[in-house]
């Protein structure tokens, strides 16, 4: 299955805008790229995605938020798993009015030495009064944290998953309450498949 969704949203005064973009099944290439223009005084958007990457599938996703006017706020939060398959994580926030703020996250673990993640972060101001920030981090399960847990009882496997369930908790991501529901069935579906 292909996905390319394409979406322009316009966020005018005191509005907030929430996506939240969640693959956890297979398809063989997503490409989205979601662009927020937030241009009345305390406009918001959030942009949430949480990708499991299979062997085989290929994953170009990101978010874009032009802040356009004074007191807009954008966060955009990835975090991506792969199992073999490719990744890329792309933001860019762009600060173009003053007593703005964003902040942009990627995070990326790799479950396989085949897998491929590449975050991509941009931050533009073209203002000085604004603040905007990014973090990113990508990498294996730290072998440490493995070792505790392990040596609290729990198998590698049930370690494992432990740390993978906390690396995508969604309580963290602000979800709605019936997709943050649905998103923690299909994990647990996930962690069942994979015991």
């Amino acid at each position: 299955m292909v996905v390319r969704p394409r979406t322009g949203i316009r966020i005018d005064s005191g509005s907030k805008f929430f996506s939240n973009y969640i693959s956890l099944r297979s398809t063989k290439i997503t490409e989205m790229y979601p662009t927020a223009h937030l241009i009345g005084e305390d406009a918001m958007a959030k942009f949430t995605s949480l990708i499991l990457s299979p062997p085989n599938s290929i994953y170009d996703l990101g978010s874009r938020a032009y802040l356009s006017a004074p007191k807009t706020s954008t966060e955009i939060i990835s975090r991506v798993i792969t199992k073999g398959g490719k990744a890329v994580s792309r933001g860019h926030i762009i600060a173009e009015a003053p007593d703005t703020r964003g902040h942009l996250e990627c995070n990326g673990l790799f479950l396989s030495d085949d897998g491929y993640i590449d975050a991509v972060p941009e931050l533009t101001a073209k203002v000085r009064d604004t603040d905007l920030s990014h973090e990113a981090a990508l990498g294996k399960i730290d072998e440490e944290k493995l070792e505790y847990l392990m040596s609290r009882g729990l198998s590698r496997d049930e370690a494992t998953q432990m740390i993978i369930k906390g690396f995508l908790d969604v309580d963290i991501l602000g979800l709605p309450p019936a997709l943050e529901k649905e998103v923690k069935y299909n994990l647990d579906l996930m962690e069942q498949e994979a015991l």
